[in-house]
């Protein structure tokens, strides 16, 4: 009877961590959709820098009032494709109490001869604790048109596009899932069983898996409201969908012990066959607008842009499948869940030094500590405050060539798990090169794109290096009639 005592009270405390801490197996919610896309492969070859040097009808997704500087009917056409590679790298550390505890998670203990009559814990299978994946993509295509036309004396533009606005692509597994976490030390560490007292411990490798996106599709304008001062707005109908996978496969259970007779603890593994896979759909929908004020001359633009909130529904349905060794069963499952991202700020700058010479700095604040998730059985915040900068240069030593490079940062909406300042992000880098040629009316620009982010989740038990790294490459077409 204690020994269930202990176990449900242990439940009891790890289930008031929130759920969508970056943890060990968090399922599937809105794992993605912090994960915004910027329009345009010019900009993109300059680190992202779209607020302050934009000037084609890709605007329209990020600072519609550099739309006045399109001159005549232009059409941008474009694509990308992306190259994915995740990992998790494990450290473990003996356990103070139950010594081959982490021998039998790292899998070293198959070289440990049994010299004792009680015999060592054993794994069943062998899965390591470090894994690699690949994943790759092709986003979908992106348009926009702007027409530009005089009225009164004023210059006005009216301009329409879709785009990929979030990509939902999310990847994420552990070899290694411990239930109660032994290794935890939020909200509160995990207390060893007191003597004649034993605690059941499942053992299970996790992944989950989201492919899909959500598009925007964007109708706005700009107008001059006096010399080098222009207001753009624009309404944005945010629609997508997403296939997601959850796969759960058991490695045994632990029960662990505290033998205070013969002076020292127990621990044995118990085989156990479980396995529960959860395929599903989630469809999206929301919907905001922008608004943005830009100065500019021959030398210089300044913009400041204004995203009003976002409110993205998420209505899910799926399948469970749960198969033991006595039984299989199905359940299907449906419901609906939502996101509130707050008011947002970005600042755009670029200076034409030369004639041949444009930099591009954008500076974004990023109020997500205010983002609200809710469902039917929860609700919390869940994102972390943070700003981000991007920053680029172009060359152009002939008129119809044009040579990019820049840098971003990719900021997270989490910390590390264990991180000593709870609301630090994590911080990755984008590297960016692009090349753009102008034939007659015809521009045709390409860039590349390194991404790498790493971090480290940290328990008492265990370490784990995780690290994202992108290759991107992205093409667009652009006409001026």
């Amino acid at each position: 009877m204690k020994s269930i005592r202990l176990f449900i009270t242990l439940c009891l405390i790890i289930n008031t961590v929130p759920i969508l801490a970056q943890d060990a197996g968090n399922p599937l919610r809105i794992q993605g959709l912090d994960q915004f896309s910027l329009t345009g492969t010019r900009a993109r070859g300059m680190g992202g820098s779209v607020l302050a040097t934009g000037g084609d009808a890709n605007a329209i997704f990020s600072n519609p009032a550099l739309l006045t500087k399109v001159k005549s009917l232009n059409v941008q056409v474009g694509g990308s494709t992306v190259l994915s590679g995740y990992s998790q790298r494990q450290e473990w550390h003996p356990n103070e109490y139950f010594a081959e505890l982490s021998l039998v998670i790292e899998g070293t203990i198959l070289n440990v001869i049994d010299t004792l009559p009680q015999r060592l814990a054993r794994a069943y299978d062998r899965i390591s604790p470090d894994w690699k994946e690949n994943k790759d993509r092709v986003a979908p295509v992106n348009v926009a048109v702007s027409l530009p036309f005089d009225l009164f004396d004023t210059k006005w533009n009216i301009s329409a596009g879709m785009t990929e606005a979030i990509s939902l692509d999310n990847y994420f597994r552990n070899n290694n899932v411990l239930d109660p976490n032994l290794g935890q030390y939020r909200p509160y560490p995990i207390v060893r069983p007191r003597v004649g007292d034993s605690l059941k411990v499942q053992w299970y490798q996790f992944s989950r898996e989201r492919t899909g996106s959500v598009m925007q599709y964007a109708f706005g304008g700009a107008v001059d409201l006096m010399e080098n001062v222009t207001l753009g707005l624009s309404a944005a109908l945010y629609n997508g969908t997403s296939d997601d996978l959850q796969k759960r496969t058991d490695r045994g259970l632990f029960i662990l012990k505290t033998n205070g007779s013969s002076g020292f603890n127990v621990m044995r593994n118990d085989s156990i066959y479980h396995h529960v896979t959860t395929k599903g759909t989630s469809d999206y929908s929301g919907m905001n607008g922008t608004a943005a004020f830009s100065y500019h001359n021959e030398t210089f633009t300044a913009s400041a842009v204004v995203v009003t909130p976002l409110e993205i529904t998420r209505e899910w349905k799926q399948t469970v499948q749960n198969d033991t060794a006595s039984s299989s069963t199905i359940v299907t499952k449906s419901g609906k869940d939502k996101i509130s991202v707050p008011l947002q700020y970005s600042f755009g700058l670029s200076i034409r030094p030369s004639g041949k010479v444009l930099i591009g700095l954008d500076y974004s604040i990023r109020s997500y500590a205010e983002t609200k998730y809710s469902a039917a059985d929860t609700s919390f915040n869940s994102w972390l405050n943070s700003s981000v900068l991007r920053a680029g240069i172009e060359y152009t030593p002939v008129k119809w060539i044009a040579l990019r490079a820049g840098y971003r940062e990719n900021v997270m909406t989490f910390a590390p798990t264990g991180a000593a300042i709870l609301n630090d992000p994590v911080r990755g880098a984008v590297y960016t090169l692009g090349l753009g040629v102008k034939v007659s009316s015809v521009k045709i620009d390409v860039a590349y794109e390194y991404g790498v982010t790493e971090f480290v989740d940290v328990w008492e038990s265990n370490l784990n290096y995780n690290s994202l790294k992108t290759h991107t490459l992205l093409f667009e077409l652009g006409y001026e009639f």
